[in-house]
């Protein structure tokens, strides 16, 4: 039959308490804070991993900004450097122009002058071979 000794009883909650009290005290509880330490690191891991990704996708975003301010710029830079462009290539095409016209005038005036000088040195040698032959004719009927 089963019987309950209290000798027995006693000495097993006895080394049941102290077995508890030193696995609490020398392995429980070091392995709870371990466990409770390292939880902390990893949340503070991924809270500083978190903080980062924030700070990255802020300074993307800043770098797209300027980026794009960058552009802007460039283009207004472009356009307003295209425009001096057109404006001095126009200045430049009028100057040719009214060079041409310039120098255009200057012929028609040299070869203005030139018909007058042509004409006027014909109209000499007309009168004077008009005089020649005058001569010629009146002279030439004096010796027949």
């Amino acid at each position: 039959m089963l019987t309950i000794n209290p000798s027995e009883v006693f000495w097993t909650v006895l080394s049941f308490l102290a077995l508890y009290f030193l696995l609490k005290r020398f392995l429980y509880g070091p392995l709870i804070r371990f466990m409770d330490e390292r939880a902390a690191r990893v949340q503070a891991g991924r809270d500083e991993r978190r903080r980062m990704d924030e700070t990255l996708e802020d300074n993307a975003r800043r770098l797209d900004a300027e980026q794009a301010r960058e552009r802007q710029e460039g283009k207004e830079l472009l356009d307003k450097q295209r425009q001096n462009d057109d404006l001095r290539r126009a200045e430049s095409v009028r100057q040719a122009r009214q060079r041409a016209a310039e120098t255009e005038e200057a012929a028609r005036q040299s070869a203005d002058e030139l018909r007058q000088s042509a004409a006027a040195e014909l109209e000499q040698r007309r009168e004077a071979l008009g005089v020649s032959l005058a001569e010629q004719l009146l002279g030439g009927g004096k010796e027949r």
